[in-house]
């Protein structure tokens, strides 16, 4: 078994075998103005290293580890934001399963508590659920 760091050496080989060889270089490679994404540029490396041969296992788990983190933490910032608007102090002796239906309904339906309430106030069988 090859250890990660003995793959990542031979990656970075790989990786500039392809962009030191012409002949390696897709035609669309060559242009300035086409942007390859990342996740395209991962795609072409592993299909080199399955044409070859090449175990990546855990080169390949590192990888899908790397493409799940968030790029920004704006989500969760959102979250906050929105539990600071609906947990005012004037209404701080709401519990926090209010709060959370409150975030629930404002993140899944986009509208006003308002709006949310007159659509839902005569189906019966959705408040039962709730």
């Amino acid at each position: 078994m090859i250890s990660c760091l003995t793959k990542l050496c031979l990656l970075r080989s790989i990786c500039s075998q392809i962009g030191n060889s012409g002949s390696k270089k897709l035609p669309e490679e060559t242009t300035r103005d086409v942007i390859i994404s990342s996740e395209e540029k991962w795609l072409r490396l592993f299909g080199h290293f399955k044409e070859n041969h090449l175990a990546t296992s855990n080169l390949i788990k590192i990888v899908e580890y790397a493409f799940c983190l968030p790029g920004t933490s704006a989500p969760v910032e959102r979250v906050f934001s929105l539990t600071n608007n609906a947990w005012t102090d004037d209404r701080g002796l709401m519990k926090e399963s209010t709060v959370k239906g409150l975030k629930t309904c404002k993140i899944n339906t986009g509208l006003a508590c308002e709006d949310f309430y007159n659509k839902i106030k005569n189906k019966k069988d959705f408040l039962k659920k709730s």
